[in-house]
């Protein structure tokens, strides 16, 4: 199978955003979560179940994951960084990794995961 970078970077763009959204909100409630910690696990569990990722896929995305997630971590706890300068940082990394899982991702489990990403934002958008 063939997949172009630009897909793949989608992909992973998208996949570490719902791993930096749990990772970001448990460092706002006062929590922090190890780089590699039970929230990028349990995260990747979920996008795995969701999207129905085949195991070459899962053995491909999960260190992309991993390691956007270790990158947010290290920008969190760089206290020579403003709080934006943390959040632009691990939106960077995340931007960057789900851009490599989309190229990951069959067309419709593509679609899966706009459609996930759209139904997050709109939770977030009645809690407001």
């Amino acid at each position: 199978m063939h997949i172009s970078s630009h897909k793949f970077l989608t992909v992973l763009a998208c996949g570490a955003s719902l791993v930096f959204a749990t990772t970001m909100r448990a460092e706002e409630g006062g929590k922090s979560c190890p780089a590699g910690g039970h929230h990028a696990g349990a995260r990747f569990e979920k996008l795995s179940e969701k999207l129905n990722l085949t195991a070459d896929q899962q053995a491909q995305i999960k260190p992309i994951l991993e390691a956007a997630h270790a990158q947010a971590a290290a920008a969190r706890q760089d206290d020579s960084l403003t709080r934006e300068q943390k959040f632009a940082k691990a939106k960077e990394a995340r931007q960057a990794a789900m851009g490599h899982i989309k190229g990951l991702l069959m067309p419709e489990q593509q679609q899966k995961l706009e459609q996930l990403k759209e139904e997050r934002h709109e939770r977030r958008a009645e809690k407001s």
